[in-house]
């Protein structure tokens, strides 16, 4: 089980590292900011570019007024944001934001949105808002005053943490109430204390009674969630009445009040958060009334009204869903009909069961149900199936063969990862997803028969299996990172013409682009150049027709030295050249993307040209070129990342008087050249184009090591921009001198 494996694999180059460092980052300290020091980066220098406006949603924008301090979220809908989107998108705004306007329409904030804005004093919110994310407001220490709208129905954990203003209701309230959501008590006078003669009445008589230390607790009316870890460890509580009206307890909400007896849950409840009830006191008379859907992972653990289930019955079964496994867990397993759902990580490491039988009504198998069931050989699956969750299967090293029903539509991630013996795997003609690391590490699995519904293969869906030939459908319109890496054997690989969205590493170690990495210069899919061969080296010239340099493509090419783009090429992905022995580059006009730390750790760049049409020099892109001492940036570029040039020690910038260049320079304390005119030709950089220009080019043709010529120079030496300097330049120079042509 190669988990931490597969996580290292995601991070693509240097520059990358930061990003899943980060991420695994947000949730960890109370208010750490993202972890910047990987692999060579200094946490002083190496911060995220700060934009001025992105998409945080499907329908939803944000825009920085730098000059007020005042970032909004405009558009309709909730806002929707990977941790890359944050990390490049509104994290690097944290220090700059004093205040926030949310307009009307948009209904939700994404998980861990404005986390760490320590300089946030206002945050203005609209009626249309639903929901709030985790950690969307952690740490804003400054944020004393929040108003937050009525029609807020769900605000996830940590959302307030250490602000003021969650502080200051902790202190006036005994219950802080924001819009429909309980978020958390208060005061600590949160319910009626019990006599001991009514402790006694529900406890027993034998009960120890804790004087003033045990009460009852009534949810007030208008409350709809009950968020998560509203009452973790409220040991004193004995009695609760949830009334009609709330729909949602959330994850750890009473986890750990192991006195709580008595629970009155109303009809409206429809969701039940995992640990909700971990370790509380319910007994043999608790009941769930027939509204809940959705019961989450371990939601009753160590309960003694769990535990008495599990010892007396063969599956515990609330409303359809087989939440946990009862004396029914050796040999074959025969589930009941009516059974609609086999619950999150319900027969989890039964490491006894041989097989599983399910009747047709079961349409989901919820995460983790079966994982570990080392001696699971084989499983029946329901024709009523429509979904298999992620690490539904993980690690059933037993079993070899899955034939999924014409109905599921969609495979989670790791869904069967590790499963060790699976030779036959028969995949569903209406099948459209399968997700991350879905058969991953099935090395026994030789073949399988893609159906033409497939849209989406995730990343390492197939990953260090036994794979021989893998014919992809014509349909399909997203390929995953490393999909199917790591298949020794695989030898014979059919992509549709049509397929446009290629993942890094798609087919990295396998015995088809080993081939080609060892007989050709490049190993290029659909126009794609996924890597450059054994023969990349010294001065090359990517193909006409590529139109995108895939991440890591040439990456620690350390033998690399020059590298001619064509004009078809839009994208240059992330860390494409990262850590090459590139001495000087020229980026086409058609570039529009340049990927996170593109040219990073390139410490022999001398000389880069970009396009004129650039806009954006993007995050890291230049990271660490140690040699690079001049590039001219186009007047056209309003936007350069903060640490687009960081740790370029020689660099001096060149530009238009009064452009944004002229600016990032002075904010970054980096030297800066005005260029008055067209600095084609001059080659010696003196500001004009003359005889020396002309000699000292000549000599540099001739590999005179007398001849230097900075990186600027280069640049301006290449007189017809086709990325070389050769004849053709030298004789424009001279035809340029004698007035027969212009610049």
């Amino acid at each position: 089980m190669k988990r931490g494996w597969y996580m290292m694999k995601q991070r693509t180059g240097r520059v990358l590292g930061i990003l899943c460092a980060g991420c695994m980052a947000v949730s960890g300290a109370v208010c750490a900011m993202p972890a910047a020091a990987v692999d060579g980066f200094d946490p002083e220098t190496a911060v995220f570019g700060i934009h001025a406006e992105g998409k945080c949603g499907d329908n939803v924008t944000w825009s920085l007024d730098e000059e007020t301090g005042t970032l909004t979220i405009s558009g309709t809908g909730d806002m929707k944001m990977t941790d890359r989107e944050l990390l490049l998108g509104l994290m690097p705004l944290a220090d700059s934001v004093t205040s926030i306007v949310i307009g009307e329409g948009v209904t939700g904030i994404c998980d861990v949105a404005f986390a760490n804005y320590e300089n946030l004093t206002s945050v203005s919110l609209p009626e249309s808002l639903k929901t709030i994310g985790r950690d969307a407001f952690r740490c804003c220490k400054q944020l004393a005053e929040l108003t937050i709208p009525e029609g807020v129905e769900d605000i996830g954990v940590y959302a307030f943490l250490a602000t003021p203003w969650l502080e200051q209701q902790k202190e006036t309230e005994s219950l802080v109430i924001a819009g429909k959501v309980l978020i958390c008590c208060g005061n600590g006078s949160i319910g009626e204390p019990l006599t001991e003669a009514e402790y006694h009445v529900i406890a027993g008589d034998d009960s120890y009674y804790y004087d003033g230390q045990l009460y009852q607790l009534t949810i007030p009316d208008g409350v709809k969630t009950i968020a998560s870890e509203a009452f973790t460890g409220y040991w004193g509580m004995v009695k609760l009445t949830i009334p009609e009206g709330v729909e949602k307890i959330g994850s750890n909400a009473f986890s750990g009040c192991y006195n709580l007896q008595q629970v009155s849950l109303p009809d409206s409840l429809r969701e039940v958060g995992s640990l909700a009830f971990n370790a509380a006191g319910l007994g043999n008379d608790f009941d769930i009334p027939e509204s809940v859907w959705l019961i989450a992972r371990d939601a009753f653990r160590a309960t003694a009204w769990l535990e008495q289930k599990q010892a007396t019955e063969p599956f515990v079964i609330i409303n359809g869903i087989l939440i946990a496994a009862g004396t029914a867990k050796t040999g074959e397993v025969v589930i009941p009909d009516g059974v609609e759902k086999i619950g999150p990580y319900a027969f989890c490491q039964c490491e006894e069961i041989t097989s599983v039988v399910m009747p047709d009504s079961v349409t989901e198998i919820g995460e983790g149900a079966f994982a570990g069931c080392t001696q699971l050989a084989s499983v029946h699956f329901p024709a009523g199936l429509e979904s298999v969750s992620r690490d539904a299967f993980y690690g059933c090293t037993a079993l070899a063969a899955v034939d999924l029903p014409e109905g599921v539509r969609t495979v989670g991630d790791s869904a069967f990862c590790g499963c060790t013996a699976l030779t036959e795997l028969d995949l569903p003609a209406l099948l459209e997803e399968i997700g991350s690391r879905a058969f991953a590490e099935c090395p026994s699995l030789t073949e399988v028969d893609f159906p033409e519904a497939l849209k989406y293969i995730g990343e390492g869906a197939f990953s260090e299996d036994g794979l021989l030939s893998v014919v992809l459908p014509e349909g399909l319109e997203s390929l995953g990172v490393y999909a199917f890496s790591e298949n020794g054997q695989l030898g014979d690989i059919t992509i549709p013409e049509g397929l446009l969205d290629i993942g890094a590493g798609a087919f990295d170690e396998t015995l088809w682009q080993s081939h080609h990495l060892d007989t050709d210069m490049f190993v290029i899919l659909n126009d794609v150049l996924m890597r450059g061969g054994t023969e990349a080296i010294g001065e090359i010239a990517v193909p006409a027709g590529v139109r995108e340099i895939a991440d890591d493509a040439f990456r620690d090419c350390t033998e690399l030295l020059k590298v001619l783009i064509p004009d078809t090429v839009t994208k240059i992905g992330d860390g494409a050249f990262e850590n090459s022995g590139l001495t000087e580059v020229l980026i086409p006009a058609s570039v529009t993307e340049l990927g996170i730390g593109a040219f990073a750790y390139c410490t022999d760049l001398t000389a880069v040209t970009l396009p004129d049409d650039l806009k954006t020099i993007g995050t890291s892109a230049f990271y660490g070129c140690q040699n690079l001492e001049n590039i001219i940036v186009p007047s056209g570029v309003t936007e350069i990342a903060d640490n687009a040039f960081a740790a370029c020690s020689k660099l001096t910038l060149c530009g238009e008087a009064g452009s944004c260049a002229e600016s990032y320079a002075k904010e970054h304390r980096i030297p800066f050249r005005v260029l008055d005119a067209d600095p084609t030709g001059d080659v010696n950089c003196s500001g004009n184009v003359d005889v020396s220009d002309a000699v000292l080019l000549a000599r540099y043709l001739v590999s005179d090591s007398g001849a230097v010529i900075s990186g600027q120079g280069l640049a301006n030496a290449d007189c017809d921009k086709n990325g070389w300097r050769d004849d053709a330049d030298l004789t424009m120079i001279l035809q340029y001198i004698a007035k027969k042509i212009t610049f």
